[in-house]
């Protein structure tokens, strides 16, 4: 099923074999939501590995809800992840995030500021080029992935009832060069998040001007 649920938040990752920022020029859909950047970097010089994340909150939901990435420089192998939550703040929901690349076995967001309120929903976010088994970080859950071999994505998602820094890690089964990002959202009501939906799917390759759409929410696959 691609069908969504109004008063949900989307979260989309976005990776591509670019050799610069941004990733992603704008984000959009079939049912008028509006996306929110919340990262979109080029890693280690040279790599051309290119991530962006980004939101969007209090969802209008439905049937055959897909989702277009607009490429913001060209290049190939895009791959589009999605993680659609339950339980997110409808209104402004972004708190702290933070940022990091570099090219070895252990990729880490690095800690964000310490978050304004004690239930959240933490993000985390990885592009990885080389292939083999991507595992969720310690405290992470709802791993979605996918990517051709070199240019993997991957979204991790848990709730934390306490104020405090965040940081997200993966398990990778090699050294390569990375981007991995970390950000935490505020729930609504004290009551967590909810991961309802998720879909992943290559884009292929998109020229600057060009566009790739695919499912919002479904069955993650992976190796595509």
């Amino acid at each position: 099923s691609t069908a969504t649920t109004t008063g949900n938040a989307l979260f989309v990752a976005v990776v591509g074999n670019v050799g610069s920022a941004p990733v992603v020029s704008t984000i959009s859909d079939n049912k008028s939501n509006t996306y929110t950047k919340v990262l979109d970097i080029v890693g280690v010089s040279g790599t051309s590995v290119t991530l962006g994340l980004y939101y969007s909150a209090n969802i209008i939901g439905g049937s055959s809800h897909a989702i277009t990435v607009h490429a913001g420089a060209g290049g190939n192998n895009y791959v589009l992840v999605t993680q659609e939550h339950s339980g997110i703040a409808t209104s402004s929901p972004l708190d702290v995030s933070a940022s990091a690349f570099a090219s070895s076995s252990s990729p880490s967001s690095g800690a964000t500021a310490t978050t304004t309120q004690a239930d959240e929903t933490v993000i985390g976010a990885l592009a990885f080029k080389a292939s083999g088994t991507i595992t969720a970080g310690s405290g992470y859950s709802n791993l979605t992935g996918a990517g051709p071999s070199g240019y993997q994505v991957y979204l991790e998602s848990q709730t934390v009832s306490s104020t405090g820094t965040q940081t997200a890690t993966f398990g990778v089964p090699s050294s390569a060069s990375w981007v991995a990002f970390c950000a935490a959202f505020k729930n609504a009501g004290g009551g967590g998040s909810t991961v309802s939906g998720t879909a992943a799917a290559s884009l292929g390759g998109l020229t600057a001007t060009g566009s790739g759409t695919r499912a919002a929410s479904g069955t993650a696959t992976s190796g595509v």
